[in-house]
């Protein structure tokens, strides 16, 4: 009988994770005909075994219905495909004799077989890349791969004439790609090149009039800035070299990278300097998840940041003190004793939870003369954790021109705010001068601010502070004058 159509292929069917029933319409001799192919969503092929993966059940006369069914014994995953074609054999099993036997069913199936095949040729023909018919005579360009060992760990691609060919090294990698065009004079071999490459890491493209020249056959790489040609170029011949440098690999150190910031008269720098203008918590390790115990890595910070006089950046996150934080000013010069930058993202998104009993959660001295000048707090939350008693949030010893900014302090089973020492007074070592309390708020404490001695605190300003719901005191500040 004859084959009226051309198609050798069912689907690709995409799957719905119930669909098990796969139709396909052309003619095949045997279930064994059948090629039965699964795709991952990622879009690799497996090509299933027959009676293992999949039935088959053909209709009866393949002449007058051809096809049949392919059945999976599951449902196809959703986003899996399923393509069904055929994949008989290039042979031909019809052997007719002398005085035989010549029956039209045989020269039928024979004819049948052929024209499968041909189809089959056609199915795989039909995706692969071809030329148009338009680019010349039959060998006008040439589709031939270069050897296994030219093309090895390069690129393929098509020179000026439209022929494949191949280009760089993809075994490095490569950046800043620079040509250099020239001119030959006649028997030029030593080619010149405006930039500086690696040699022997295929970084090279080499071209002479189009054609693409072969590394160690066509040219050497003479040094880091030309490369020789094997053969002298010709009078005009045009010399194409396309070259990068190798980018380097692995850990690369932060200041070997340049930084050039904006604007006039701007200095360069590196990466790592400008990276290192201030502190954040998490160069030390503070995770900032609610539940690991951050105390160690945010004093290391603390402690840093100190001996540098850098601000301590706190990034978003809740971050758990179980053991008291210290700042404690050291240096010896008078007029350089900076005090405590402590900076967060803002009141709801950067929270430190006090777990911290009987002690401040942050305590920041320092000793006479050498006071912690121009303490600054920004940006951050405070939170008791519901558990710890006899709490303190922050407790400022010797510590002057102090600025609370946008800070929240509530739920503390104790004081939000200590200035001074609590047990006896002696101005040299604990005064608080100019403490400010900016659009702050402190809320739903035993104490809110605490000034246990007199003179401890010469000076306290309350500026747009919400102080409410604290279960003993507000203020309580012993000879300070409030604003």
């Amino acid at each position: 009988m004859t084959i009226s159509s051309n198609t050798r292929q069912a689907g690709p069917f995409t799957g719905n994770g119930v669909a098990t029933a796969f139709p396909f319409t052309f003619k095949v001799f045997s279930a064994g005909d059948l090629q039965v192919v699964r795709t991952t969503p990622s879009g690799v092929d497996l090509t299933l075994v027959l009676t293992t993966d999949y039935t088959v059940s053909l209709n009866p006369d393949q002449n007058t219905n051809p096809g049949g069914t392919v059945t999976l014994p599951s449902a196809l995953t959703a986003d899996w495909r399923l393509t069904v074609t055929s994949d008989i054999g290039n042979l031909q099993p019809v052997d007719l004799t002398n005085a035989g036997g010549f029956y039209p069913s045989v020269i039928n199936a024979a004819l049948d077989r052929s024209t499968i095949q041909i189809q089959q040729v056609a199915n795989q023909l039909g995706r692969s890349i071809r030329i148009p018919i338009s680019d010349g005579a039959e060998g006008a360009i040439s589709t031939e791969l270069p050897p296994a060992d030219t093309r090895a760990n390069r690129l393929l691609g098509f020179d000026g004439n439209g022929d494949l060919t191949t280009y760089g090294d993809i075994s490095v990698s490569v950046v800043n790609v620079q040509r250099t065009l020239a001119t030959a004079t006649a028997g030029q071999t030593l080619v010149n090149l405006s930039y500086t490459y690696t040699p022997g890491v295929n970084a090279l493209s080499v071209y002479l009039n189009g054609s693409h020249l072969v590394r160690g056959t066509d040219y050497t790489e003479t040094s880091g800035t030309s490369i020789t040609l094997a053969v002298g170029a010709q009078l005009g011949d045009v010399i194409e070299v396309l070259g990068g440098q190798q980018a380097p690999t692995g850990t690369i150190d932060s200041s070997s990278v340049s930084y050039q910031p904006a604007g006039t008269g701007a200095v360069a720098t590196s990466v790592q300097n400008k990276l290192r203008e201030s502190v954040s918590v998490r160069d030390f390790g503070a995770v900032g998840d609610g539940v690991t115990d951050d105390t160690v890595a945010i004093q290391a910070a603390l402690t840093f940041a100190e001996a540098s006089n850098k601000t301590v950046f706190v990034p978003a996150g809740r971050y758990r003190i179980a053991s008291q934080l210290t700042y404690t000013v050291t240096s010896t010069d008078a007029d350089y004793s900076s005090g405590i930058m402590l900076v967060g993202e803002g009141m709801g998104k950067t929270v430190f939870i006090n777990a911290v009993s009987s002690a401040p959660m942050l305590f920041v001295s320092s000793t006479s003369p050498y006071f912690a000048k121009g303490n600054h707090y920004a940006d951050f939350s405070i939170i008791g954790d519901g558990v710890a008693t006899s709490q303190v949030g922050v407790r400022s010893k010797g510590a002057w021109y102090t600025s609370f900014d946008r800070i929240r302090i509530i739920k503390l089973a104790g004081t939000a705010v200590l200035v001074g020492d609590d047990t006896a007074i002696n101005p040299d070592t604990t005064a608080n001068a100019n403490i400010t309390f900016n659009n702050c708020e402190l809320d739903q404490n035993t104490t809110a601010i605490l000034n246990p001695v007199n003179n401890n605190a010469p000076f306290i300003r309350v500026v747009g502070t919400s102080i409410r719901n604290n279960t003993q005191s507000g203020l309580i500040a012993n000879s300070s004058h409030v604003f």
